[in-house]
């Protein structure tokens, strides 16, 4: 019996595991634009050098867009492990400021609207744009003037001056993980500052800036098929027909 016992331990150590080592991708941005506060909503920036979060100096608020391709870069049976967004701020009128990215509620446009000199102001909007009071001027409209967007923040980051920061929590990988499974609500994040004090804008680089190094990014760790155990010895040892071991 205990020769037995023996036996059936080695077979289950012995049995073939395999794993699905964790891949790791990062991703260019597939669109990006910002909402420029505007009464009539004809404001945008969409294929501009530069993405704004924040109220300027005149108390206009400003909020980013970004957007990534999900279903297009991982396999549909993907383990979302980690993601990080990356961003490149270029310029500032403000000191530290904290920088919160909201899951995006409804899909929007980035038409071909150029920003003027710094693009702070942004530019007369271009058919399909995302303005303040669009999804794609002129002709779909936000249900909410400013964009809708889940009120709790998928995560934040403080800022200060010119640089990289990034962003990186659970409720992200939550985000990237419903954006995989379905692609019909992959509408990206909105990107809050501060909008509760005058001058705290602040300037990222887009996915058109000149210098592809210093565009945005998102990083994602996967495993891309679920992890599996299979014990093909001890399967194989039930499935035999028993006989009696001499103790």
């Amino acid at each position: 019996m205990r020769q037995l016992g023996v036996l059936w331990t080695a077979m289950l150590l012995l049995a073939p595991t395999t794993r699905s080592p964790a891949e790791t991708i990062t991703l260019d941005a597939a669109a990006d634009n910002t909402l420029y506060e505007d009464p009539i909503g004809a404001t945008s920036n969409g294929a501009g050098q530069y993405l704004f979060a924040g109220a300027t100096a005149q108390d206009s608020k400003r909020r980013g867009l970004i957007r990534f391709d999900i279903a297009a870069a991982l396999p549909p049976d993907a383990q979302i492990q980690s993601v990080t967004l990356t961003l490149h701020q270029s310029r500032t009128i403000t000191g530290t400021e904290e920088i919160f990215l909201h899951r995006t509620l409804a899909s929007w446009g980035e038409g071909a609207s150029v920003g003027f000199g710094e693009e702070g102001a942004g530019a007369p909007a271009e058919p399909g744009d995302a303005t303040w009071l669009h999804r794609q001027w002129d002709t779909i409209a936000w249900k909410n003037a400013g964009g809708d967007f889940d009120p709790v923040a998928s995560a934040s980051a403080f800022v200060v001056g010119t640089g990289f920061y990034s962003w990186s929590s659970d409720a992200m990988i939550d985000d990237v993980r419903t954006w995989l499974e379905s692609p019909n609500l992959s509408h990206g994040w909105m990107i809050l500052g501060n909008e509760l004090a005058i001058g705290t804008a602040k300037r990222f680089n887009s996915r058109t800036h000149d210098d592809p190094a210093l565009r945005p990014r998102l990083t994602v760790t996967y495993i891309p098929a679920p992890a599996t155990i299979l014990i093909s010895t001890a399967a194989m040892m039930l499935a035999a027909p028993r006989r009696r071991v001499k103790c």
